[in-house]
């Protein structure tokens, strides 16, 4: 690289061809040697001119801007996905991979990857099994994988999405209570999470199939866990007429899993146990 003394007084072409005006270099960059004032050649004003370091560092500058307005965006899509914070926090990264879940969290992460043909093809799980098996931690994990690939999520337990219904019925009417359906009806992927644990009521059944078959009819996936077995569903499901109708519209739309390895949280209870006996003083 020629020296900023040798550049200094150097005439530049700007507009191409021998016959065009020229502008004249008055200061380079002591970093790059690249021009950084140039004197045009008609009233002799003097112009300032992005050098490379200035140009790489606007580009560092955009892409800061970037990352931190998707993080923001990340961020608002996560407290508007209805989760509290410990399902925000669940991620495959942090799960521990064994013989005994490894197939789930396989088929799991594999839902991810092809999120939009599921999508396309209004693909959901049933995620069943006894209590403890990790159903709520993989399907949060789902959630919070697609979330930051710029999905639209909702995901909540039963219980708390009646209670929010209500509520918002209790607090704005019956605008209150459309508005937060629709969200639910709405969104591109709905995780809802322990059905079957929610008291059982005409008007609890009857909103669930609302739910379920909106979210079928207008070909949006949704992701179920339910410590229920199958035929314990059914009957959940049944409406006072004896009509199965949500269950038969979930199990039609939805891809059973059955979650058969060990009970993790009883044991993290035993392993906790252990740990306070050990530090206890008799």
């Amino acid at each position: 690289m020629e020296s900023i003394k040798n550049i200094m007084g150097m005439t530049t072409q700007t507009l191409g061809g021998d016959e065009k005006p020229k502008f004249t270099v008055l200061e380079c960059c002591e970093i790059c040697g690249e021009p950084t004032k140039m004197q045009e050649p008609f009233l002799g004003k003097e112009v300032g001119v992005k050098c490379r370091c200035f140009r790489e560092q606007q580009e560092k500058e955009e892409k800061a801007r970037l990352i931190a307005e998707a993080e923001y965006e990340r961020r608002k899509a996560k407290t508007n996905s209805l989760m509290d914070e410990k399902a925000q926090s669940a991620v495959f990264e942090n799960l521990t991979i064994d013989d005994d879940n490894k197939k789930y969290i396989q088929a799991a992460e594999n839902y991810c990857v092809h999120w939009a043909e599921n999508y396309k093809a209004n693909r959901g799980l049933l995620f069943y099994g006894g209590t403890g098996r990790g159903k709520t931690t993989i399907a949060f994990c789902i959630a919070n994988r697609l979330i930051n690939n710029g999905i639209g999520v909702k995901a909540i337990t039963v219980n708390a999405m009646i209670q929010r219904v209500k509520d918002s019925f209790r607090n704005n009417g019956e605008n209150g209570e459309t508005a937060l359906k629709a969200e639910i009806k709405e969104a591109a992927l709905l995780i809802l999470d322990d059905l079957g644990a929610e008291l059982k009521t005409e008007w609890s059944t009857c909103f669930l199939y609302e739910i379920i078959d909106e979210r079928y009819r207008s070909g949006k996936p949704t992701i179920v866990t339910t410590n229920l077995t199958l035929k314990q569903l059914r009957e959940h499901l049944t409406d006072k007429n004896g009509i199965p109708r949500a269950f038969d519209r979930l199990v039609e739309g939805l891809t059973p899993v059955e979650f058969q390895c060990r009970n993790y949280r009883k044991e993290q209870a035993k392993a906790n146990k252990s740990d306070y006996d050990f530090f206890t003083v008799y």
